[in-house]
């Protein structure tokens, strides 16, 4: 699956409730979208689907180490798909 940072991407619009949508090369984007700590470590990273998120989100700690994740349908979140983690790993939440 293609993979770009946000500052790759073109924005297209906003819903005003903080969800973005975004276009690559004029079309509506497909594929992950990553976004990066200062030192470059990934922060996290989001399915879309024609511009808009669609899938999985995973954001991570900057050691690397899974933060939570959950999948997205149209951007509402799945029930049963919300996993949330500490810092070494251990499951903390799930719902």
């Amino acid at each position: 699956m293609l993979r770009k940072k946000e500052e790759d991407l073109e924005f297209w619009y906003s819903t005003g409730g903080g969800v973005d949508f975004f276009k690559l090369e004029g079309t509506p984007f497909t594929g992950i979208l990553e976004h990066h700590y200062p030192d470059n470590g990934l922060e996290s990273e989001e399915e879309y689907l024609g511009g808009r998120p669609q899938g999985w989100f995973r954001s991570y700690f900057q050691n690397g180490q899974l933060e939570r994740e959950y999948q997205t349908d149209d951007n509402f979140r799945i029930t049963g798909t919300y996993k949330h983690y500490d810092e070494n790993g251990n499951l903390l939440v799930e719902m």
